[in-house]
């Protein structure tokens, strides 16, 4: 394994391809999500229903890949993706639908 990626990789199921695409799918997440900040800034409702649809496919990834070694871990990021889930449920309802 090349040694500079090796801290990408620490704590995940090497043998488990959900797993191996956590990164990618969590930096296409991130990446998404700035890209809507600056392109989407007249229509902040759309950016809530984005917001709460990526938060909800994170959650079905981790729930159905579970790609963390230890149980412990995977349930904490559950824990973490399903607050963020519920708290665009807030951002959803505080915005304007004009």
């Amino acid at each position: 394994m090349i040694e500079y990626a090796e801290p990408l990789l620490e704590g995940f199921k090497l043998w488990s391809k959900p797993a191996l695409l956590f990164t990618y799918q969590f930096l296409a997440r991130r990446t998404v999500i700035i890209f809507s900040c600056f392109f989407m800034n007249a229509f902040p409702s759309l950016q809530a229903i984005l917001f709460m649809q990526l938060s909800f496919a994170g959650l079905v990834y981790l729930g159905g890949g579970l790609p963390y070694a230890d149980m412990t871990t995977n349930y904490m990021e559950l824990q973490n993706e399903l607050t963020i889930y519920f708290a665009s449920f807030h951002a959803l309802a505080l915005t304007t639908l004009d």
